[in-house]
């Protein structure tokens, strides 16, 4: 808890009484050789790190183990070890997917009906279905994972006139309750009448309303990232929201997602390996071109990289398109990120630090390992403006 809330000093102090009391303890040099890491004492994290790979027994405890290594091996430029460790640690949490019944089957099929979804009906319910709620401006923020979603998210929360919800799967239950229609969904998105995405709309909203915090925000953003998806239900919900799209270059996206310990669920069961995730990139992104021609979308894309190096001119951008006043409070977002009492995200660390650009084209020191998945992302990285 002290570290997902940034409270690192108290960490600190707490580990070194424990490690007194426990110095064989493996949780303990786990969290001992994480502090190691944020004080860029490497050669004793992973000291610590390889006795326990060698012992341990705990398959969970084992895969923490592995990716802290890779990170390690990572900031010291030993590339190989680096990937074999994250592959490791992928390989023990594939075992834990499966012993959970956790599978990529479900997220790919949901991809799948929305490519054989009629967007052009969905784009004629949404123009004569539109009923007002409230008088509350809705805006999303979408995207694949690890496309800096989460500095998004942080960029608008320093802003005193905006809420940001972070990652609350709002539209999950409406989901739910559009597939126990008899056509399930997505299809049975073709058959909502206005009574009812009415209902589902004021069922957002009050779901919505539970989660904000700031009485007199002008505008309420739904981050999550692969809302992205569902797209063609929030044109019909919402067709007046602002979306707001984040890129980055698709292997670095791929590339970070095969680096991250994410929660299981079948959405992350992608990233297991890179041919995985950058086939699930495939899928995900290339259902933009769809929904950009057909869906009565009001978006704006945001390339991580231009956030990275022009971060005033892009939130300037941001804020002209959300019609809110900018705020020099969104240049200094990682100071109020740090006051926050949890970040729920992979990115916590990074997002309470200034911008930094170790992350931008950080695949071409692991090209040998994605050289292969190339030629399948280059007519979307060509799409996008990236180049391989």
């Amino acid at each position: 808890m002290l570290e997902s809330t940034n409270r690192l000093e108290e960490l600190g102090s707490c580990l070194a009484e424990a490690s007194e009391l426990y110095p064989e303890d493996p949780k303990l040099n786990l969290m001992l050789a994480r502090s190691d890491r944020r004080k860029g004492d490497i050669d004793s994290a992973l000291s610590r790190l390889e006795r326990l790979k060698g012992n341990c027994t705990d398959q969970a405890l084992l895969s923490r183990v592995c990716f802290e290594m890779a990170y390690m091996y990572d900031s010291a430029g030993r590339i190989e070890d680096a990937y074999n460790n994250f592959r490791d640690g992928n390989d023990v949490d594939r075992v834990t997917y499966q012993k959970l019944g956790i599978s990529s089957d479900p997220s790919r099929k949901i991809i799948a009906a929305m490519n054989s979804l009629d967007l052009q009906a969905i784009r004629y319910l949404s123009d004569c279905n539109s009923p007002p709620v409230d008088n509350t401006s809705i805006a999303f923020i979408i995207g694949f994972p690890r496309s800096g979603t989460t500095l998004l998210h942080q960029i608008f929360a320093a802003h005193p006139l905006v809420d940001v919800l972070d990652e609350k799967p709002l539209l999950a239950p409406i989901k739910n309750k559009i597939d126990s229609m008899s056509a399930g969904y997505p299809q049975a998105l073709l058959s909502l009448d206005e009574e009812l995405l009415l209902n589902l709309k004021n069922e957002y909203m009050e779901s919505m309303a539970t989660h904000i915090y700031r009485s007199q925000s002008e505008i309420v953003i739904d981050k999550l990232p692969l809302n992205l998806i569902d797209l063609p239900l929030i044109s019909l919900l919402f067709p007046q929201a602002k979306i707001i799209l984040a890129l980055r270059h698709p292997l670095d996206c791929c590339l970070s997602c095969f680096m991250q310990m994410f929660n299981p669920n079948q959405s992350m069961s992608n990233f297991l390996s890179l041919e995985d995730a950058t086939s699930y990139y495939s899928d995900v992104m290339g259902l933009l071109e769809g929904y950009q021609k057909y869906l009565p979308l009001q978006y704006m894309t945001i390339r991580y990289e231009e956030i990275v190096h022009n971060l005033e001119s892009e939130t300037r951008r941001a804020c002209s398109f959300l019609g809110v006043d900018w705020n020099p409070s969104m240049l200094e977002y990682y100071k109020n990120a740090r006051k926050q009492a949890l970040i729920n995200t992979p990115s916590r660390h990074q997002v309470t630090q200034p911008l930094y650009t170790d992350s931008i084209e950080k695949w071409r020191r692991y090209e040998q390992y994605l050289a292969p998945y190339k030629p399948g992302l280059s007519e979307l990285s060509k799409n996008f403006g990236y180049r391989l």
